[in-house]
């Protein structure tokens, strides 16, 4: 069986045997705070300045040099994920040139259950080149209710849910534009 055709199959298994979805109500809600989340620092130096935690092993959203902080939870075989990817692509670089956007917003990609070597995957397929951490034993995913991928959250850096998205993102200048007036 060719490798494509093994990770198509795989990729749909694993939409279809994954986790039931969490209720909406589980799931964090716009005006609502965020448990205190600990994600891995990104690899990546690069990445760390960018987000502003200098050299700590973890980090949480207060300590993201921006305003607001996009987090994507991704998973590593979800489908869905991969053909966001390309938007996501885009977002990041809106956010890293737009004068408005620039410095004030930042984004991390959340790969939910990802080892090492499934991030790496993520990461060269996915064409990242926005911070990609992984969550290995799913801990931070469990924190925000066990949401299906993608599941996008703005975050203020005193934990305040500015918005919410589960399921693609169908338009970057839209999204971009959502953004730019919780800013205001």
């Amino acid at each position: 069986m060719p490798l494509r055709a093994l990770l198509a199959l795989v990729l749909l298994a694993a939409a279809l045997l994954g986790p039931a979805p969490a209720p909406a109500q589980d799931l964090p809600q716009a005006g609502g705070k965020l448990p205190a989340l600990a994600l891995p620092a990104p690899e990546s130096q690069a990445h760390r300045d960018w987000l502003g935690i200098g050299s700590k092993p973890a980090f949480g959203i207060a300590d993201v040099d921006a305003d607001l902080v996009m987090v994507e939870v991704i998973g590593v075989y979800c489908p869905i994920c991969f053909d966001q990817a390309p938007i996501l692509r885009k977002l990041y670089a809106r956010i890293t040139r737009d004068p408005e956007l620039k410095g004030r917003v930042k984004l991390v990609a959340l790969a939910a259950g990802a080892t090492p070597e499934e991030l790496a995957y993520a990461r060269q397929e996915h064409k990242a080149e926005y911070p990609m951490v992984a969550d290995p034993d799913f801990a931070v995913h469990k924190l925000l209710g066990e949401p299906k991928t993608p599941f996008t959250l703005l975050v203020r850096r005193d934990g305040t849910v500015a918005l919410t998205h589960l399921g693609k993102i169908d338009s970057e200048s839209a999204f971009a534009a959502e953004i730019r007036s919780l800013l205001h």
